[in-house]
């Protein structure tokens, strides 16, 4: 015996909606996940064992910036501000960003990875392997909304990069050794010793600069 299943014509439009919203829902997805942008980046290793200390005063603060737990990204730039001895370390957090044409190179410590930035490679701090690592530099996009579904809608236009963890050290590098000059950090407190010890930069290394802009 023969049965025919018929379907009215409310859960038609039903079952037509709900298709709707499933292809809509991976549409979605599909246009807001990041796309990934490998680079080959030299892995370096370290001649100055002294760098080893002053990267753990970072990674033992107890701040509230999330970014610097295991698994994060920092970014260490040399030649900051025209003082060839200066160098400043920014907290990136769980992406590396966006590409920089001057990264000579990247090492893991402590479960997290350091990107450095220079217009050369310092050879009294590190050195280049023959092994290179792969980093996929992309932004983090902020979520600034969900659906009804669940689905997360982001922007773009803005990065998870710089929000309130971001947070900031600067050292001067000479002789081999370290000095700690400035932590600035949204909502920890910080401190600002540059201009002491580079009165000549005093324009240049001015305060208001060195604090990090929000997007």
């Amino acid at each position: 015996m023969n049965h025919k299943i018929t379907i009215s014509g409310n859960a038609m439009k039903t079952i037509r909606i709900i298709l709707l919203m499933l292809i809509l829902t991976l549409q979605v997805k599909a246009i807001h996940i990041p796309k990934p942008e490998f680079h080959k980046t030299p892995l370096l290793s370290i001649v100055n064992k002294n760098l080893y200390a002053s990267i753990d005063t970072i990674l033992d603060l107890n701040i509230k910036g999330k970014y610097i737990k295991e698994g994060a990204y920092f970014e260490i730039r040399f030649g900051t501000y025209l003082a060839s001895d200066l160098f400043t370390v920014d907290a990136l957090g769980t992406t590396p960003g966006s590409y920089r044409l001057r990264v000579v190179g990247v090492f893991r410590y402590r479960m997290r990875n350091f990107i450095v930035v220079a217009d050369s490679l310092d050879a009294t701090l590190f050195k280049k392997t023959k092994i290179g690592s792969r980093i996929n530099f992309v932004n983090d996009p902020t979520i600034i909304e969900y659906t009804k579904k669940g689905v997360p809608i982001y922007d773009h236009t803005r990065s998870n990069i710089n929000n309130e963890n971001y947070c900031y050290w600067a050292f001067r590098y000479k002789e081999n050794k370290f000095k700690l000059l400035a932590f600035i950090s949204r909502y920890d407190p910080g401190f600002n010793n540059i201009e002491k010890e580079y009165p000549e930069y005093s324009k240049i290394l001015s305060t208001p600069s060195l604090k990090p802009k929000y997007r």
